[in-house]
């Protein structure tokens, strides 16, 4: 009896960790329904996870505005909340403000009261400074998702999105260059694409030219190969996602 009830109990233990990771699991669908989307429609999406940072914001809407390109901002809520005139700026300007939680928690380093919380209060934070009408949508930092984060953005209404291109990976490889960075991303035929919106502490140490150049490069070769620049709600929410 004792060995059954330790089955049971392992069993109940091994159930409850996969149900925790459970919406992780639902990534390399996302990512695989999002490609075919994008490629469908001919589309490219520039998306920036952090910020809004006061010294590499700017020099990103100056490039995208001299392209007449939208893109998607997944900022963190006590950075939002601190420059708020930023998020309005980028807003009127025509891009789409999400978040990423109100301080970017990793949902499995933290606690699940913990994680609750952040995607909650960091959703409310951002709706608070855009009047859109609809939930900003959510993007995980790292792009691992909880059972209780992702609880939370469905209570908020918030789809939750990743990528199909990590450029902020790519940027991360010794030798990568801006110009191989946006050539691999383009070489998709239409994506997703992820962006440091900031450096990990939240500043743009390393990324004031980086990450404007490979913006820039992304909307020209977007223009030379017939790609629509797009935001992720543009490309995606009339399928779903």
């Amino acid at each position: 009896m004792i060995g059954v009830a330790a089955v049971s109990a392992g069993a109940l233990a091994g159930f409850g960790a996969l149900a925790y990771i459970a919406p992780t699991l639902r990534r390399p669908v996302w990512a695989w329904r999002a490609r075919r989307l994008c490629r469908e429609r001919n589309a490219l999406a520039i998306t920036f996870t952090g910020g809004p940072c006061p010294v590499l914001l700017p020099e990103l809407l100056s490039v995208l505005g001299a392209h007449r390109a939208r893109a998607t901002f997944y900022l963190r809520g006590e950075d939002a909340g601190a420059h708020p005139d930023l998020v309005r700026e980028l807003v009127s300007a025509g891009h789409e403000a999400g978040s990423c939680g109100r301080r970017g928690t990793r949902p499995f380093r933290a606690g699940p009261i913990a994680a609750f919380r952040d995607v909650r209060q960091g959703a409310e934070m951002i709706g608070s400074l855009v009047t859109s009408g609809s939930a900003p949508r959510y993007r995980p930092p790292t792009g691992t998702v909880s059972l209780p984060a992702a609880l939370a953005a469905r209570l908020e209404a918030s789809p939750v999105d990743w990528w199909t291109t990590d450029a902020r990976a790519l940027l991360a490889r010794k030798g990568a260059t801006a110009e191989n960075v946006a050539e691999a991303a383009l070489a998709q035929g239409g994506a997703i694409v992820q962006l440091p919106g900031a450096s990990p502490s939240g500043g743009a140490e390393g990324l004031r030219e980086s990450v404007p150049r490979i913006t820039e490069l992304l909307c020209e070769g977007a223009v030379q190969t017939g790609l629509d620049l797009v935001t992720v709600g543009q490309a995606l929410s009339e399928h779903g996602l």
